[in-house]
């Protein structure tokens, strides 16, 4: 009879825990779908030309906040009366949040979260940042974060603006490399357009590989994650010299 219960309460958690891994993968889909689909909604909005109720609307739809002055508002605080708006969108996997920064080398990382991201279940972020002056769209910003299975973390950042910082104002296309963190577990890359670009600029700042968030062996490169703006970037270093990061933490 013991034995039997024993039995019944090892099948009973192996189904919980298969139901949870379930609804994770499922959670983990729906968020990459809600991500992918804001990606091609900004990219619909137009600098200068987009007026507010576009962007406004674009973030209600998204569950997106705005700030005034630089106090988030909650998104019950619609519509924003200022002369300057500035919209914030967040689209997150479902432990992103609080699992993101967990220490690589601890053992919840080592035995739950690392597993987790082999299987396709990892800490990732996309947030957009649209930018409102008098009336019209004046800059957009996103970043989409991901923590590799060992730790590391990828960036892509993307950036419309009017004029590209510290570049000349004929430059209406810019790659450059960044270190994400001070401690040197994180890379990003960093595509800028402006109003001048081509179609053809626009489409490789913006050409992002969607299937890092959930296919099961991570993204190891910035270049798996950002194809096209890695490729210009690579392009335009006529050195030679490739920027080389801090790498995974070290455990030892």
């Amino acid at each position: 009879m013991k034995r039997r219960r024993l039995w019944v309460l090892c099948g009973a958690v192996l189904l919980v825990a298969a139901l949870l891994l379930c609804f994770a993968f499922v959670s983990g889909a729906l968020a990459r779908m809600r991500a992918e689909q804001l990606w091609h909604e900004i990219q619909t909005l137009s600098l200068e030309t987009s007026p507010l109720t576009d962007v406004q609307k674009l973030a209600e739809r998204n569950g997106g906040e705005h700030r005034v002055t630089g106090t988030l508002q909650q998104r019950d605080a619609f519509p924003c009366t200022s002369p300057h708006c500035e919209y914030l969108v967040i689209v997150q996997h479902w432990y992103g949040d609080r699992l993101a920064y967990a220490n690589p080398c601890s053992t919840l990382h080592r035995w739950i979260l690392r597993p987790l991201n082999v299987s396709g279940l990892r800490p990732w972020q996309l947030a957009i940042e649209l930018n409102v002056d008098q009336g019209r769209l004046s800059s957009m910003y996103s970043s989409l974060a991901i923590r590799r299975e060992d730790g590391f973390r990828l960036v892509a950042f993307t950036a419309v603006d009017r004029k590209m910082p510290d570049q000349a104002e004929t430059v209406p296309y810019f790659v450059d490399y960044t270190h994400v963190s001070t401690t040197g577990n994180g890379e990003g890359l960093e595509a800028t357009v402006t109003p001048a670009a081509t179609k053809e600029q626009f489409r490789r700042a913006y050409d992002i590989n969607f299937n890092c968030l959930t296919k099961t062996k991570a993204c190891s490169r910035l270049s798996d994650l950002m194809p096209s703006a890695w490729s210009d970037f690579v392009g335009s270093q006529r050195s030679g010299r490739m920027p080389t990061s801090g790498g995974p933490w070290d455990c030892k």
